[in-house]
């Protein structure tokens, strides 16, 4: 192996490396943050047929504080920032 080869392998292997290490990074902006192992359970929903495609399902709002410290890191951690839910079925 020659020297250019030596090189190219090792700038490789470092951004190998590099993109390993990021997730990492980023997730560590907020350590401080509590986890929420909590499951909102929604009873049955009914839709009415005339709802209009993207309108909010009545009954299905909820309000939920959240409390807790983040390292403000742009643009891993927005203060202010709305979180974001996903309702999918079991």
């Amino acid at each position: 192996m020659n020297g250019k080869q030596l090189i190219s392998t090792l700038r490789h292997w470092l951004v190998v490396l590099a993109l390993l290490a990021v997730p990492h990074f980023a997730q560590a902006a907020c350590t401080s943050t509590p986890a929420m192992p909590y499951l909102q359970a929604l009873s049955n929903i009914a839709v009415a047929a005339n709802l209009a495609v993207g309108s909010t399902i009545p009954g299905t709002v909820h309000y939920y504080s959240f409390s807790g410290t983040c390292a403000n890191v742009p643009p891993y951690v927005v203060a202010g920032a709305p979180i974001i839910c996903s309702i999918k079925s079991a």
